[in-house]
């Protein structure tokens, strides 16, 4: 991995962990010289993530966070109830009866963790879930989607609702290991009904 790539995922996930958090100005300063890097492999970095959506440029200002509203997170769950239940179609004949078993371990082992534990293993549940199937374009629409949802949806505001979430994955596994898209279709459906209600709770 060269440079400019180390540099753009560390500040990518620092946004979406919310350590930068939505609407904070990046210090140029700091971050390079915390990373100990040019201003070029900087700069690279902030074209991209404005160009994935997670950072505003104002000009004779600096560099923000996005801050998406919540009328914004109601519009990424609309994507989301459009594509997934899909994705969890494609997956039930796609997704190897290994991978399956080692989600439902992963996920078993998180609810008996850390929440910090928790919340890797939701992110890679989703991330694992998509990457079954073999369209390039929906896994790059779905990533950043997934991203969005994150960004919208700090750590720190999702604590309660990582329980009932590894426990509906649970249900989407069931679902998956009897091959059956449409009950896959539909457990993916449920948790994101059950998704939106505990993130709207907290918005509203």
């Amino acid at each position: 991995m060269n440079l400019n790539k180390k540099v753009y995922n560390t500040i990518r996930e620092r946004i979406l962990d919310g350590i930068y958090e939505p609407g904070e100005m990046l210090s140029e300063k700091a971050i390079i010289e915390e990373l100990e890097i040019s201003r070029t492999p900087f700069r690279d970095a902030i074209n991209l993530l404005e160009r994935d959506g997670l950072i505003e440029t104002r000009p004779n200002h600096g560099f923000y966070v996005t801050r998406l509203s919540p009328e914004d997170t109601v519009e990424i769950f609309d994507v989301r109830f459009l594509l997934e239940p899909s994705v969890a179609e494609l997956a039930a004949y796609r997704i190897t009866d290994e991978m399956i078993a080692d989600l439902r371990t992963r996920t078993e082992r998180a609810l008996q963790g850390s929440l910090e534990e928790m919340f890797r293993e939701d992110e890679y549940f989703h991330m694992s879930i998509l990457h079954t199937i073999d369209n390039k374009y929906l896994i790059r629409t779905m990533e950043m989607i997934y991203s969005y949802f994150r960004l919208s949806n700090p750590r720190s505001r999702r604590a309660n609702s990582a329980v009932p979430s590894l426990k509906e994955h649970l249900i989407i596994l069931d679902a998956l290991k009897e091959r059956s898209p449409q009950k896959a279709a539909e457990a993916t459906k449920e948790h994101l009904i059950a998704s939106r209600k505990r993130a709207m709770g907290l918005l509203f």
